[in-house]
């Protein structure tokens, strides 16, 4: 199933995320937690990125959201009687 609005991402899964259009693909944290490494050597591209969060993205409205919902392909189906298959 297709999703139409993308997911809210914490500073650290957003640089490493995959923009897959229509959602983030996350890939799973396999840091070996060697703290020591990254206060050395910092992390550039990190620290350039900003969260993506409710205090710092525009709020879709009553309206917005509804049209949103009603523009899936999950509920276009559904009001035109056409049957969904997961993926």
């Amino acid at each position: 199933m297709k999703r139409c609005t993308r997911p809210f991402l914490s500073k650290e899964e957003a640089a490493k995320a995959e923009d897959m259009g229509n959602f983030y693909r996350v890939l799973a944290d396999n840091r070996d937690l060697n703290y020591d490494k990254y206060f050395k050597e910092g992390d550039a591209k990190r620290a350039k990125i900003e969260e993506f969060n409710s205090d710092n993205t525009r709020r879709l409205n009553l309206e917005e959201t509804k049209a949103k919902i009603a523009s899936l392909e999950y509920i276009q189906n559904e009001l035109n009687g056409i049957t969904n298959v997961l993926k």
